[in-house]
């Protein structure tokens, strides 16, 4: 991948093709997205914007056809890497991903009405059938239109997220290496922003099932910070990357519980700065 920041960085006419080529094949819009990103992060919002603009113009006739998440993922992504480059801040580009998502899920969302009609009645589908070849199990409720649509919008935003993170990676390994993996591991929420956020969340709650759908995207900023809290941990400790391995094993095999867990433990980082502490414990030790 250092080749390929390295030939993006050459030109404004090897950025643009590059991320045109990648936005314009299956799966790799995301690659597209981090190839602007890296412009704008090391040339500036005006060369970044350039290279973005032109690769929006595929995005918006596939978006003309109803697809619309690769536009999505391309703009936000534009959005966080101008925040980056403005404040050199991973909480301000989380709280902007955040706001981004909820106003433009609010405006344009990631799915049309027929394709979120689709999506609900084939998952609704297989999670019936799931639970016909278990009748012993508890009946679970059939998630509405609205949380799918709010799971949706997660994918892009996170998508988004992930597209800005690798272009800082290049950037990183172009001309600071390491750099990237320092950021990553001190990422902490101010506590007002931490207590911002589940507030809202509560209350969107409680206000019923119309605003659930925001919630996920509320819960990200903490689940990021929560990540970074782990692998910060792990890295003050000389832990090994088997701890880290096993972390994404028990992501993948109880989401739901290690999400909840990566948010408490972010919310209690946010008051407690778990990662001062170890620090602080090492050199006593030492």
């Amino acid at each position: 991948m250092l080749w390929l920041a390295r030939t993006a960085l050459t030109s404004r006419l090897h950025a643009i093709s590059l991320a045109v080529m990648f936005v314009l094949l299956p799966f790799f819009t995301w690659l597209g997205a981090a190839i602007a990103a890296l412009v704008t992060l090391a040339r500036g919002p005006k060369e970044g914007g350039v290279c973005f603009a032109v690769a929006l113009i595929p995005c918006a006739y596939f978006a003309v056809e109803s697809q619309r998440m690769d536009l999505i993922h391309l703009f936000i992504t534009w959005l966080l890497a101008v925040v980056l480059w403005w404040s050199k801040s991973w909480v301000y580009v989380l709280g902007a991903m955040v706001v981004a998502g909820v106003v433009q899920h609010s405006v344009f969302p990631a799915l049309t009405d027929s394709q979120l009609i689709e999506l609900t009645a084939a998952m609704n589908q297989m999670i019936q059938e799931i639970a016909a070849q278990n009748p012993e199990a508890v009946k679970v409720e059939l998630p509405s239109q609205v949380l799918y649509a709010g799971s949706a919008q997660l994918v892009v935003v996170l998508g988004s997220l992930i597209s800005l993170m690798f272009a800082r990676y290049m950037q990183a390994a172009v001309y600071n290496p390491e750099g990237f993996r320092k950021e990553f591991h001190s990422i902490r929420l101010p506590y007002s922003m931490m207590a911002s956020l589940l507030g809202i969340a509560f209350l969107l709650s409680v206000l019923g099932e119309a605003w659930v759908g925001y919630i996920p995207m509320l819960a990200l900023p903490l689940v990021i910070a929560g990540i970074s809290l782990v692998h910060g941990s792990v890295a003050i400790k000389k832990l090994g990357g088997n701890w880290l391995v096993l972390f994404y094993v028990s992501l993948v095999l109880m989401s739901s519980l290690t999400l909840l867990l990566l948010i408490v433990f972010s919310a209690l980082d946010s008051v407690f700065d778990v990662r001062s502490k170890l620090t602080n414990a090492n050199e006593i030790d030492q």
